[in-house]
């Protein structure tokens, strides 16, 4: 007996398991919409892109974003904040909302030995499509007028 299967990860499976397959990535897909805060669910869509990972047009489609053919990385450091500085989560996820961009925050902690102990340096990690080179117009960083 042939199977006709629809989903490309389930190329030659059973249509009992198809079924089972696609009733389980459902259930995980409202656990993440339901549980994961949007930031998080987004962070999981930039990982999943520069590793062509095949969650990552599932993951685009739950945090309702198009996914391009080709991505500029733009990666954003922040040296050394002090201990106890609040988390960029907020300004994260205002950034989301303005830009609408797969993005993460990448937190490194200094090691003990190192000058200024104790502070947190990161990265914001955002993937800008190429067929949109203005989804940052407020990021552009102007040229000085010489004197």
């Amino acid at each position: 007996m042939t199977s006709t299967n629809s989903c490309a990860s389930c190329a030659g499976s059973p249509p009992q398991g198809e079924r089972g397959i696609h009733a389980y990535r459902g259930g995980y897909e409202s656990v993440l919409r339901r549980r994961m805060p949007y930031a998080e669910q987004v962070a999981m869509l930039a990982r999943a892109l520069p590793s062509e990972n095949g969650a990552a047009a599932e993951l685009a489609q739950r945090a309702d974003m198009e996914l391009a053919d080709a991505y500029t990385v733009l990666v954003v450091r922040v040296p050394g904040r002090p201990p106890g500085d609040r988390d960029p989560e907020n300004d994260i996820e205002a950034l989301l909302k303005t830009h609408q961009v797969p993005m993460r925050w990448h937190t490194e902690r200094e090691p003990a030995d190192a000058p200024g102990t104790g502070a947190e340096s990161g990265e914001l990690i955002a993937l800008i499509p190429d067929s949109a080179p203005a989804a940052l117009p407020h990021c552009r960083i102007p040229t000085p007028n010489p004197p």
